[in-house]
């Protein structure tokens, strides 16, 4: 089984010395971001440009643009044991004990679930 990182790629090629074409530097920067991932354990799989719908201005707007992204990949052991333990971790996450994020069919559907939850609004007699 793997667990999956998902990260934005760079928009920009930086400045290297002796790098002259844009290029060159680009893929100077997409090697970096690969590099530093592939140090905590992380395999490269593949690059994505995905749709992605965003506000523009107060009025409401939407606005349409292409992302891409670098997705990334690490094998892991899941136990039975280990699975409960990370639905409870998923609920009340420890201060200070941060883990990548795993993506688990199960514990999306709840999140989107939960964020389809409609408001809860007070009334206006309690406001005061």
């Amino acid at each position: 089984m793997f667990e999956y990182k998902v990260i934005p790629a760079p928009a920009r090629a930086e400045k290297v010395r002796g790098l002259k074409s844009v290029t060159e530097r680009f893929a100077h920067s997409l090697t970096q971001a690969i590099n530093a991932e592939a140090e905590d354990g992380w395999e490269y799989v593949r690059a994505e440009s995905l749709p992605c719908e965003e506000r523009k201005g107060i009025m409401g707007g939407t606005r349409r643009t292409t992302e891409t992204v670098l997705i990334f990949r690490r094998a892991i052991d899941w136990t039975e044991e280990e699975d409960a333990e990370s639905d409870v971790e998923a609920a009340q996450p420890a201060a200070g004990n941060r883990r990548e994020p795993l993506f688990r069919p199960d514990v999306l559907s709840r999140a989107a679930a939960a964020r389809r939850a409609e408001p809860r609004l007070r009334s206006r007699d309690s406001d005061r």
